[in-house]
């Protein structure tokens, strides 16, 4: 009797055991799910990352490693020294490699070479010129760029303020998707850019030494050897200056056309979804109903789509400001490099200078 009483009083313990972990395993539960809503309503609420940042988040690597400043704020001296002098080290690399162009082509004219290789280094130098015009217009124009940006940032914080609508975020997911393709087969063509620019020379060296057994030290271009020996304990770091050079003047026009092809595309972002605001102004109603739409709500919309339309306008002429002197210099240079370009690798086809040039084309 004793131990079927026992028996019993273990069983319920066992039941009243196994209840209360049910009910702790269910207010747990409960509770998880209720700080899962918390957490989700805090969410959102929280503002999200705009878009335009996200954009430009993604040329950051382009502004960091040519030191072209974007949104720090320069007071003083110290703030000078820390956002510039990268900017100031590549520049400097740039216009050396621009003084030895100028010089190499000086050279040739007096010892009477022949055209090719007197213009063999002009497109290069066209472009380091425009690298350094580009940079020296987004120096000159920094504040206007960073109104710019807060411009741009405010009118996508209004956005994101009206009510959702699945045609206008169709309209934002075309235009970034679009602006992103660009970008990224850009960034695939400058790579394959600097591959076939600095590998070219050691190909050459690999092959000519295979068949010849004979060490010949080649550079991307040799107009460097003008001013230095024609010596082994030159030649790597007149390659790396090479290798230097045009990186910097990639990156320099590449943070500068990207960052333009950015504003373009949210300025147009913001003229659409401007134009689905106005044509549906007046709300579609239903007359059998005897509605009609308030004047004064119509009223204050019409003066928030001016003002927005003020805005963009606004945003437009400083675009304008800012990139006219350097997009007239960059048709005007694209000229040039075109017939230079073109006629070297025409009538240098088989040549080693044809190889170097081939790669300008990607312009």
């Amino acid at each position: 009797m004793g131990e079927n009483l026992e028996l019993s009083t273990l069983k319920q313990k066992r039941f009243l055991a196994n209840l209360n972990n049910s009910v702790t395993k269910t207010f747990c539960y409960d509770e998880h799910n209720e700080r899962k809503k918390i957490i989700n309503k805090l969410r959102a609420k929280m503002p999200k990352q705009l878009l335009l940042d996200k954009s430009l988040d993604k040329l950051g690597v382009l502004f960091r490693y040519s030191g072209i400043n974007l949104e720090k704020d320069i007071v003083s001296p110290m703030d000078t020294i820390k956002h510039r002098w990268l900017y100031a080290l590549n520049n400097f690399c740039v216009v050396t490699a621009e003084m030895v162009g100028i010089y190499y082509i000086i050279d040739g004219i007096i010892k009477g070479k022949s055209f090719i290789e007197v213009t063999s280094v002009a497109p290069c130098l066209t472009f380091s010129l425009l690298a350094l015009i580009k940079c020296m217009y987004h120096h000159m124009y920094e504040e206007q760029i960073k109104e710019l940006i807060n411009l741009l940032r405010d009118l996508e914080r209004k956005e994101n303020d009206r009510e959702e609508c699945a045609d206008k975020q169709e309209i934002i997911d075309e235009e970034a998707g679009f602006l992103n393709k660009v970008i990224n087969v850009l960034y695939v063509l400058n790579c394959c850019m600097i591959v076939v620019f600095d590998m070219t020379p050691i190909v050459l060296i690999a092959v000519k030494y295979y068949k010849t057994k004979q060490f010949e030290m080649l550079l991307p271009y040799l107009d460097v050897f003008t001013i230095i020996p024609y010596k082994l304990a030159y030649w790597p770091v007149a390659y790396f200056y090479q290798i230097w050079s045009e990186v910097m003047v990639l990156l320099s026009m590449a943070a500068a056309d990207y960052l333009f092809f950015t504003y373009c595309t949210y300025i147009r972002i913001q003229f659409r979804l401007l134009q689905y605001e106005f044509e549906r102004i007046i709300p579609e109603r239903s007359i059998s109903k005897g509605e009609r739409f308030d004047e004064a709500e119509f009223r204050d919309k019409f003066r928030e789509l001016v003002q927005w339309h003020q805005d963009l306008i606004r945003s437009t002429i400083i675009l304008d400001f800012i990139y006219s002197k350097s997009t007239l210099f960059n048709f005007m240079s694209s000229s040039l490099v075109i017939c230079l370009t073109g006629f070297n690798v025409t009538v240098t086809v088989l040549s080693l200078l044809a190889v170097p040039t081939l790669s300008l084309f990607r312009y």
